[in-house]
């Protein structure tokens, strides 16, 4: 268990107001049936389409040797309503509950902070992992546990396991993609699934005790760090009471071989359709104006990214080496053009020396509204790293990147 300062309790509490924190699972699945991409050339060509993408306003795609689950949120969520999503959701007391302590436990015979460590990294990471908490698990556990109980609660997909974690540095890059269906648990009957997850819907408390009574632990080591994204400011937050929905969220991914894509559906409430598709063809439906799909930067921006791993493997082995490195929180900044929606990242040179993280400054910009063409053709030598909408409903976006990190 971690302890605190109550000075340093309050001044986490005092920021943590301005946002709630989450975790997102981003779900890389490669049938057994599917064309194998041949290593190599695939990266050769995946550097090609970048650099092509980033000088073209439609990308022309390849197909990736593998699947990305989505959901569409229902046109009455509360949150980003009809935009696909992928599944996640708020962190719960439960996700860092002592239960998860006692039950490695009584599975295992070990004591669960052993197994903990394969998290550890020197190097930087974002307040949402980095800061303390007294809580019964680290950081790294606890929103692993989150993403995979929301993944459990919107598409009924269970990520647990009853083998015992290899005791080894997550620095390990070498290993290949797991199987689904030789380390999760997949011999749980269809109705008594179902039934467990409209219980955990309705109480989050009941992820635990489900795990406890089929004896297995959430599969938290076969995520990997992807990004820690946080809501961008729309408006002046002068009190906590006025406060919009934002989120502090982190980005996992999970790359697995499998028989057969794993059956999930959407909860038909928050969510009202779930699909297996390459990233290709997720950012070609949001292309096609007949399709009439929408999608929030973050998920344009990391569908962009794993298209250049047209293989599982490259994707897998460039997830476990980046997440063990330097990993900063990106909020996205938004700027208007006459006939585009632009959102700035870190690293544009439009983008601000030092954010308005908690949105207690005035939003407001001395620039005068131009054209998107006029603008960027202002900005054609400089740093650009950002995402153009034709508006704000976040409907055909398209990445632009010519800053050296591309890949990160």
């Amino acid at each position: 268990m971690c302890f605190i300062s109550p000075n340093k309790k309050r001044e986490i509490m005092a920021t943590a107001k301005f946002w709630r924190e989450a975790a997102t699972l981003m779900l890389a699945a490669r049938p057994q049936n599917h064309t194998l991409f041949e290593a190599a050339s695939a990266v050769e060509g995946a550097k090609k389409k970048d650099a092509a993408f980033r000088k073209s306003e439609t990308p022309s795609g390849f197909s990736e040797d593998y699947r990305v689950l989505m959901l569409r949120r229902s046109a009455s969520s509360a949150f980003m309503p009809s935009k696909c999503v992928f599944p996640g959701g708020v962190l719960q007391k439960v996700d860092h509950s002592k239960g998860w302590v006692d039950l490695f436990q009584k599975i295992t015979r070990e004591s669960l902070d052993d197994f903990s460590g394969m998290f550890h990294t020197n190097n930087i990471r974002p307040p949402i992992i980095s800061d303390l908490r007294s809580w019964d698990v680290i950081s790294d556990v606890a929103f692993r546990i989150c993403a995979i109980r929301e993944t459990f609660e919107e598409c009924g997909l269970l990520l647990a396991t009853r083998k015992l974690p290899e005791l080894t540095s997550k620095a390990d890059f070498s290993k290949e993609c797991i199987s689904w269906e030789k380390t999760m648990v997949t011999d749980m009957e269809q109705g008594l699934l179902r039934s467990w997850r409209s219980r955990v819907r309705e109480n989050s408390t009941e992820f635990l005790r489900m795990c406890h009574e089929i004896e297995a632990f959430p599969n938290v080591w076969a995520l990997e760090n992807w990004r820690n994204w946080l809501t961008p400011v729309f408006e002046k937050v002068d009190s906590s009471s006025k406060k919009q929905t934002r989120f502090d969220t982190l980005f996992y991914v999970c790359c697995f071989d499998c028989d057969s894509l794993p059956h999930g559906t959407a909860d038909d409430r928050e969510t009202d359709l779930l699909e297996w598709m390459s990233p290709t063809e997720h950012l070609d439906h949001l292309a096609d104006v007949k399709q009439k799909r929408l999608m929030a930067p973050p998920q344009v921006y990391e569908l962009e990214r794993m298209k250049l791993f047209p293989n599982l493997n490259q994707l897998n082995h460039y997830a476990r080496a980046h997440g063990h490195e330097v990993m900063l929180r990106w909020m996205p900044v938004m700027k208007m053009c006459t006939d585009a929606f632009i959102i700035l990242l870190p690293g544009d040179h439009l983008y601000p020396a030092e954010p308005d993280y908690d949105g207690t400054k005035e939003v407001k910009s001395n620039d005068p509204v131009v054209p998107i063409a006029q603008l960027m053709a202002k900005d054609e030598k400089k740093n650009l790293h950002r995402i153009i909408f034709k508006d704000e409903t976040f409907r055909n976006g398209r990445v632009i990147r010519t800053i050296a990190s591309s890949l990160q």
